[in-house]
């Protein structure tokens, strides 16, 4: 995927934020659209313009090359933030392969996230550079995919009424998917300006912003705990607004492959009564639990649920979820014994790896040499990772 690019050459593009003028060259690129004449001009959202700069009016074939385009916004981990990069590919790579079983081929793509630490001689050019980087990580992310075109032939001939459809099909980037990617950290779930962002520029795309949001689905969060984030973000007036929710079979549907706190679900669900539809494709772990109590119970009838051990993450609102059991006391899971670990614990294993803690080699080395602690910022030397409480020892 594409990472970041230098800020925009062309005179028109100084006006936009960071991010703005990559976004409209990828989707420009992708509709095929002229965008130096007035028919085919795009014009990203208002939130691309500094403080009193007006948005432009895009032009009447905007809204006719992205009439048959599906959008979705994906919520996923974020990579430079989070030590969850791994998570992030392993996530983005499921999209490609979901979207290819779809009839969908990989276009192009960009993310906002750059990892790269430059350093710069003058402090006002760094802190211009921070600047930049931070309004670039207002907006989305996005994966660009066009409709695959399928004609086989069969002892050298098209099959019967694929030459219907091929005309059809051909302007298979007009009936293309758009993947909206936007951030999202366990403590405090989604980030709410690229989301806000990438609704804004859905509607750009869509003719404009009277019109509501059709053709709309939601993947993600990844994690229970952003939820709450997610509802309260889909809960403003603005937001409301803007997405079309009627309250029958064609509710904004919402799906995530790795939810698994019941508590957050429900509550989630039940916030927008009939205008969502939220499933996870995940067991709950509450059911997980009264299963395995279930088995035990029956297994060994005298074993004592005391003995069971409820290890959760802290700092999470599902790490503390695991707390929050049924009233009978009877319940084994109410009498299991609540642990928690520290976030981020596996970074442990890369540090002995990277640090050489145990690794003395062929050679013998002196006791000043040799290492037997493991520095307290071993998970963020750089101090980049802000999805936790930084050390400071």
């Amino acid at each position: 995927m594409k990472r970041t690019k230098p800020a925009a050459g062309k005179a028109t593009d100084q006006e936009y934020l960071p991010g703005c003028s990559i976004l409209k060259e990828e989707l420009g690129e992708f509709l095929d659209l002229d965008t130096d004449t007035d028919t085919d001009r795009l014009s990203p959202p208002q939130q691309c313009y500094e403080t009193g700069v007006k948005r432009g009016e895009s032009g009447p074939n905007v809204a006719q090359k992205t009439s048959e385009l599906k959008f979705v916004i994906a919520l996923l981990p974020d990579p430079v933030h989070t030590h969850l990069s791994v998570l992030f590919d392993q996530f983005a790579a499921a999209i490609q392969e979901g979207s290819q079983d779809e009839k969908y081929d990989f276009a192009s793509s960009w993310l906002p996230w750059d990892d790269a630490d430059p350093h710069y001689a003058l402090f006002a050019d760094e802190k211009a550079s921070n600047r930049e980087k931070a309004e670039r990580e207002n907006q989305p992310g996005i994966i660009l995919f066009r409709k695959s075109l399928e004609c086989p032939e069969i002892a050298g001939k098209l099959q019967s009424g694929c030459k219907e459809d091929l005309g059809a099909l051909s302007e298979p980037y007009r009936q293309g998917l758009v993947v909206f990617v936007v951030g999202e950290e366990a403590p405090h779930g989604i980030h709410r300006d690229q989301f806000q962002n990438a609704l804004a520029w859905i509607g750009a795309l869509q003719a404009g912003a009277e019109s509501k949001i059709k053709r709309l689905a939601i993947l993600g969060p990844t994690f229970s705990g952003s939820l709450p984030s997610l509802a309260q973000v889909l809960s403003e007036p603005e937001i409301k607004a803007k997405l079309e929710l009627p309250p029958d079979d064609q509710r904004l549907a919402i799906y995530s492959g790795s939810v698994s706190g019941n508590s957050a679900a429900r509550l989630f669900q039940n916030t927008f009564d009939s205008h969502v539809r939220f499933h996870s494709f995940v067991q709950n772990d509450d059911e997980i639990l009264h299963r395995f109590c279930s088995y035990i119970e029956k297994e060994q009838p005298t074993f004592d649920a005391n003995r069971i051990a409820i290890i959760s993450e802290d700092e999470t609102a599902y790490g503390g979820s695991g707390v929050k059991l049924g009233k009978d006391e009877n319940d084994c899971r109410k009498q299991a014994l609540k642990l928690y670990y520290p976030r981020d614990i596996s970074a442990l294993r890369g540090a002995y790896q990277t640090k050489s803690l145990f690794d003395v080699g062929t050679s013998p080395q002196s006791a000043d040499t040799q290492r037997r602690n493991l520095p307290s910022d071993l998970a963020d030397p750089t101090g980049r990772v802000h999805d936790s409480i930084r050390s400071l020892r």
